[in-house]
């Protein structure tokens, strides 16, 4: 968990070592999920998901990654 000012964001990271398959890509994407505006990519065998606890334009998201 991180809090930057007076937003909560969670950053997950995973390990899914040599495939591919199904993973976003090195540039993020970005979604609105149960109330959540996530962030998703994968870089050096490694995916990302940043998680703002509050419905925030990917705009605003991008400020963080």
């Amino acid at each position: 968990c991180l809090f930057v000012g007076a937003r909560l964001l969670d950053l997950f990271v995973f390990n899914h070592g040599s495939t591919t398959a199904g993973l976003p890509g090195e540039q993020p994407e970005f979604a609105q999920v149960s109330g959540l505006a996530t962030a998703t990519w994968t870089r050096a065998g490694h995916t990302y998901l940043l998680a703002a606890h509050d419905a925030v334009a990917p705009e605003t998201l991008k400020r963080y990654l």
